[in-house]
């Protein structure tokens, strides 16, 4: 079994940040797998060229929490905001939880900085 923090890591810059989604059903457990590859392919459509920095990483037992700042170009619609080809960037906390005795992620909440994302795409449209 793979160190938490590691499997968090590379969920954070590989698949949101890198666009992996193949690696989405060996990180997330079966019942995951669609929602995480919606959200993704929605954030990456909007972001192509999106980056995703670990800032800082906590973890305990079965629960990893991660701080992550995000930058990317916003090339799509994105939250019913047209293409503003603005480089944005914004932070989020996400919270893990993984399957006893395993490598696989069974349960995420994030909080992130919308509010401030959308602020700066607005901004970029005046």
């Amino acid at each position: 079994m793979r160190p938490r923090k590691e499997v968090i890591t590379q969920i954070q810059r590989e698949v949101f940040g890198g666009g992996r989604v193949d690696l989405i059903p060996e990180l997330y457990v079966p019942a995951m797998v669609d929602t995480i590859l919606r959200a993704v392919t929605t954030i990456r459509t909007a972001f192509p060229d999106l980056t995703v920095t670990v800032d800082h990483l906590i973890a305990e037992e079965h629960e990893v929490a991660c701080r992550w700042t995000a930058t990317g170009t916003q090339r799509e619609w994105f939250q019913n905001v047209p293409p503003t080809n603005a480089r944005v960037s914004w932070s989020g906390i996400s919270m893990y939880a993984f399957e006893p005795d395993s490598d696989r992620v069974r349960a995420v909440l994030s909080n992130q900085d919308v509010y401030g994302l959308l602020n700066q795409l607005r901004v970029a449209l005046k």
